[in-house]
């Protein structure tokens, strides 16, 4: 049964936000309408929009919905030339010269709203807008700490179905934490206790102003700190040391692929521990399952140049948790060399 309903909709200012609307020709023969509106326009006239889908409910970016539609005048006068569908990217064009009706339909697939101006033909332009399309969660955003800071990881949150701008909140804390997504990919909170646990919701949308529109749901996030300990490395072995060439035509050496491994043992035990991350002054890194004192780690890298006789560091922390991480202090580090 097709419902008909009437909607007061004031037009919106133009904003810039990161929207792509596609238009789609639709075959009116195999379009199927469910509901009925009817839309105030500015030049005081009203238009009839049948669609397949309820315009009164929220729609979001990450779940696309094709919107079909069949847009009528509703004293039956004719539609002139030059209309569009508007969205802060693009400009539409429609085709309605000397109708009284004409369908289409849109994919409902990115943020923000979208407005129309259709040529009034002898009479004034019609000019509307329709519901907005909202962020959706940023779900996919990870959470870790240390003994005193949160760290938010947002590389795996779309910009495209979530927006670009994250709010943070700590449950105390009024003001949320601002995290564009058009920055770096993490950003870190401070001031926290080890051992303990602290609750965050999490939204993202577009900043305007200091709104967030266009708000997703909530994503809650209980986040444990980690724990307050430094672990000591007692010692650390290099061994099963392997430099192998690489050659060019020529016969020249174009690179070397260097291959060791790494024996950390710790002073004791670390406590609750799921295991270490291993950091190399290189910057690599090797996350260690275990809950002893001895951790082993392979490294396998080809560069211009052996690594034979390098010096660098070797430090450890802890991890206690597979979720949040829950990492320890770092250790003091310990100096090797690769020979």
């Amino acid at each position: 049964m097709k419902k008909k309903m009437k909607l007061t909709l004031m037009l919106a200012a133009a904003v810039v936000v990161v929207m792509a609307f596609t238009m789609m020709p639709q075959d009116a023969s195999a379009a199927t309408y469910n509901y009925s509106y009817t839309f105030p326009c500015e030049n005081g006239s009203t238009v009839d929009i049948d669609t397949n889908l309820n315009l009164l409910t929220r729609y979001r970016a990450g779940d696309a919905k094709e919107l079909k539609f069949k847009i009528s005048t509703t004293d039956g006068s004719t539609f002139g030339s030059y209309s569009h569908l508007k969205t802060p990217q693009n400009e539409l064009t429609l085709n309605t010269y000397n109708k009284t009706s004409f369908e289409d339909s849109v994919y409902l697939d990115a943020i923000g709203e979208y407005s129309f101006d259709i040529s009034g033909g002898k009479n004034d332009d019609y000019r509307f807008s329709l519901p907005e399309v909202f962020a959706s969660a940023p779900s996919k955003i990870r959470v870790y700490s240390t003994p005193t800071k949160v760290y938010f990881n947002k590389k795996y949150v779309s910009a495209a179905t979530c927006g670009t701008d994250i709010w943070i909140k700590k449950s105390d804390v009024t003001i949320p934490y601002e995290m564009n997504t058009a920055s770096g990919d993490i950003v870190s909170l401070s001031g926290f206790k080890p051992n303990k646990k602290y609750k965050f919701e999490i939204r993202s949308g577009i900043v305007k102003g200091d709104t967030l529109k266009y708000t997703s749901p909530v994503v809650t996030k209980t986040v444990p700190t980690g724990p307050s300990v430094k672990p000591v490395i007692k010692s650390v072995k290099v061994y099963n040391v392997k430099f192998t060439p690489h050659y060019d035509l020529l016969g020249n050496i174009k690179s070397w692929t260097s291959k060791y491994s790494i024996k950390v043992t710790l002073s004791k035990k670390a406590s609750k521990t799921k295991g270490i991350v291993m950091t190399l002054g290189n910057g690599e890194q090797r996350k260690i399952k275990g809950t002893g004192k001895t951790f082993k780690a392979g490294f396998n890298s080809t560069m211009p140049n052996s690594q034979k006789n390098t010096k660098m560091t070797v430090k450890v922390m802890t991890y206690s948790d597979n979720t949040y991480m829950c990492y320890s202090y770092d250790s003091k580090a310990k100096k090797i060399t690769i020979k």
